[in-house]
């Protein structure tokens, strides 16, 4: 704690590393000619270390194969905490816990340095790298649950070729239409269990069971507006409302009912549910109903106004930072500029 380049340039040693082993950045440890240090800082103080204070940059860091690799673990600080009312700096978070912490999300803020003088509270989000044995002796305290848990795997370089012909092969094979997306992706991903490009209990960890569940709920959704004349309602209701205005109109209003129904409920179900009306309402115009599928498909993919439409604006929405109101903003006008152009191009490429 007392080099000058800690002091100076206010970077946090995250863990030293000395003839093989990981020690930990304890405030009395005394460092050593060839030490490997591990440290967190903003990249305009980084470049400063090189050639000063008689430290060098490494590149890349010789692996440590013997080593137990870290955990990423989220956790969240309960009311009953301890560490409620403190700082990370006054707690001595890291020697009493034996962890590292790399973010700290406080007050619905996220902050990824200079946080170590923040007074927490309860409901504060840390993010934390630990070792395994330590890990289990934390959650046996009443301060902390558990969020979330990653293990940092070590890169499978060996491998990598090996997954990249699986992945273009998968593409090249639903591409040119030899055998459905669904085959082909799944005995893509088969094949990366088995040739050892990822291990089974990451490939359990991969699957999003909410999504599933939840995709699976809205098709039912979907089959249940079809089965219980719902569907029908809707279409004699859009019908006596548009249907005088001719299919062009028909086909605008089609685009905006699913993309306004694609913010809130998947796309999938979106489009189950949205196509069956599609189909009835050609029917009853006696106009090819092609215009009207392809209307439904690109409307139903077509979210950007809300950060739940679809899976990506979900997956980006925390990492980002972003408020509901940045996709309101800019997905808004995305979305009237895409309804516009598919009500004129539409009907120019597939006509009634």
């Amino acid at each position: 704690m007392d080099a000058d380049f800690v002091r100076e340039l206010g970077l946090e040693v995250l863990d030293i590393w000395r003839d093989g082993l990981r020690l930990l950045p304890l405030p009395d440890r005394i460092l050593q000619a060839g030490d490997l240090l591990r440290v967190r800082c903003n990249l305009e103080r980084l470049q400063r270390l090189e050639g000063a204070y008689g430290l060098k940059l490494v590149a890349n860091a010789p692996a440590h194969a013997t080593d137990e690799p870290p955990l990423l673990v989220e956790l969240v600080l309960t009311p009953s905490s301890s560490l409620v009312g403190q700082t990370l700096r006054s707690s001595r978070f890291r020697n009493r816990f034996g962890a590292t912490v790399l973010a700290l999300r406080h007050r619905q803020e996220m902050a990824l340095e200079q946080f170590a003088d923040i007074p927490l509270q309860a409901g504060d989000a840390i993010v934390v790298q630990i070792e395994r044995e330590r890990l289990q002796e934390l959650l046996r305290l009443p301060d902390f649950i558990l969020v979330s848990q990653v293990e940092a795997a070590r890169p499978r370089p060996v491998k990598a070729l090996l997954a990249g012909v699986i992945m273009a092969g998968v593409v090249l094979v639903a591409s040119m239409g030899w055998y459905p997306t669904a085959v082909a992706a799944l005995v893509g991903a088969l094949a990366m269990v088995l040739t050892g490009c990822l291990k089974p209990d990451e490939a359990v960890q991969a699957i999003d069971w909410r999504l599933l569940v939840m995709l699976g709920a809205m098709l039912g959704l979907g089959i249940a507006m079809e089965t219980t004349g719902a569907a029908r309602w809707l279409t004699v209701n859009l019908l006596s409302a548009l249907g005088g205005l001719g299919p062009i109109v028909v086909l605008s209003g089609f685009y905006l009912l699913t993309s306004l129904l694609t913010e809130v409920m998947s796309n999938n179900a979106t489009a189950v549910l949205v196509v069956a009306l599609a189909i009835e309402v050609a029917a009853a115009l006696g106009v090819d109903a092609r215009p009207f599928l392809f209307a439904v498909a690109y409307a139903a993919s077509a979210s950007f106004m809300t950060p739940i439409g679809y899976q990506t604006n979900t997956m980006v929405f925390g990492v980002g930072q972003y408020q509901f109101s940045d996709f309101v903003r800019v997905g808004l006008p995305l979305n009237l500029l895409f309804w516009i152009l598919a009500t004129l191009l539409i009907p120019r490429f597939w006509a009634f």
